[in-house]
């Protein structure tokens, strides 16, 4: 019989990899899942917001 474990997202490391036209590049950078989700909302976040301007003009 199996058991089944859930591990907090503080302790879970994120290692990210940049793919450009030319190569791939890997970059072994212990993040926690929380620091990645704040990077990746605030430039989304910024970007929605922009959007939203450029089409109530119209």
């Amino acid at each position: 019989m199996g058991a089944f474990v859930q591990q907090s997202l503080d302790d879970v490391d994120v290692h990210l990899v940049a793919v450009s036209a030319n190569c791939t590049v890997a970059v072994d950078i212990p993040m926690t899942v929380d620091e990645v989700i704040h990077i990746a909302v605030i430039p989304l976040a910024i970007q929605n917001h922009i959007l939203k301007i450029e089409f109530s003009r119209f």
